[in-house]
């Protein structure tokens, strides 16, 4: 069983035993990386391995109870996926081109995911979109200044 001092595993890991071999072995803590060898455990803060795999655009912070990896979107960019698999992206209201756009990380050129079809009144069609808001369900809101409305579409779902 795992000592006093867990074996020596440190105090960023746990001690466990390996259910097919039997044998003692440490285990980082979550929140934590194994950054040695699977005999020579070494365990650093996440956030500061490859910023937590968080992405470029993120912010890598820990969850206040459970210690586990919390990804965070930088200013001026959307999440749009939960947990430590957050990918960050940035969303342009084009209003002359009566559409909104994506960029990715290191894209040269976006993506049209809301309109693009010439100005309309249609489902599939924007106005000199000006503004755009997004809540936590994956749904993107998109103010139109030429039609006085404003539309949901879902970013999850392709919009």
């Amino acid at each position: 069983a795992c000592g006093n001092n867990k074996d020596g595993c440190g105090r960023d890991a746990i001690c466990g035993i390996d259910r097919r071999t039997s044998a003692l072995r440490c285990i980082c803590k979550v929140g934590y990386t194994n950054t040695g060898s699977a005999v020579n455990i070494v365990c650093k803060d996440s956030c500061t391995v490859r910023n937590g795999r968080c992405g470029p655009h993120a912010t890598c912070s820990h969850h206040a109870k459970t210690n586990a990896v919390k990804c965070t979107c930088k200013a001026g960019f959307t999440k749009t996926r939960s947990g430590s698999k957050v990918i960050c992206k940035v969303y342009v209201a084009d209003e002359f081109n009566h559409r909104v756009m994506r960029w990715t990380h290191g894209a040269t050129q976006g993506t049209v995911v809301v309109g693009g079809n010439g100005p309309g009144a249609g489902v599939n069609q924007l106005t000199d979109p000006i503004g755009l808001s997004f809540d936590r369900h994956g749904n993107i809101y998109v103010a139109e200044y030429g039609n006085q409305r404003a539309q949901r579409f879902s970013i999850e779902k392709g919009c």
